[in-house]
């Protein structure tokens, strides 16, 4: 049998070395219309607005690392929305986790320049479009693209060259997928 069914009393560490990645929900709030997410604004699924306790994840971050969880993806809701997003960040890269974020880009100018600094290893950027129009349409946040794409010039950081941060594309629903590769370089 594999190692995860092999016996009654399983190792308390794998024999091989896993990827070990933790997706954190931080929040349930977004500020989009995403007709696809049960998190968007507009289908009031969400209950009271829940964010994740800066001081409890701080407290949680030993324990990913004891676990050998090396990476951590911070989502939402739209994780940005989060009061204290900087401090988590912080709390899981001086836990020396690598730490990713989930983004519909539209407070990413007042953001990108503390979360880098904070120790944000990759900014994910959700795009539905090779299109800018029909991203908007379908994010419901009209501007979004020139908003989210004032956040691309990411700050550099001491003894980081050229950027602290590496931006990509996380997800694509239209059916022109290889396009959204063109509409984020032309929002650099």
């Amino acid at each position: 049998m594999g190692f995860w069914r092999s016996s009654r009393t399983a190792p308390a560490r794998p024999p091989f070395s896993l990827p070990a990645v933790c997706g954190v929900s931080v929040t349930n709030v977004c500020n989009a219309t995403c007709d696809f997410c049960a998190y968007a604004r507009d289908k009031k699924l969400i209950g009271t607005a829940r964010f994740v306790d800066s001081l409890a994840f701080a407290e949680a971050v030993p324990i990913l690392r004891r676990r050998q969880i090396r990476h951590l993806t911070l989502q939402g809701g739209e994780p940005l929305l989060h009061p204290a997003i900087e401090a988590l960040v912080e709390s899981a890269a001086k836990g020396g986790r690598q730490v990713a974020l989930i983004t519909n880009g539209w407070r990413l100018p007042l953001k990108i320049g503390r979360l880098a600094e904070a120790g944000l290893s990759r900014l994910l950027v959700s795009l539905d479009s090779h299109s800018v129009t029909e991203h908007e349409r379908n994010r419901g946040l009209p501007g979004v693209g020139s908003v989210s794409a004032k956040g691309w010039p990411v700050p550099s950081k001491r003894d980081w060259s050229p950027s602290p941060v590496s931006p990509s594309i996380v997800s694509c629903a239209s059916r022109s997928c290889p396009r959204c590769s063109d509409a984020l370089d032309s929002m650099r």
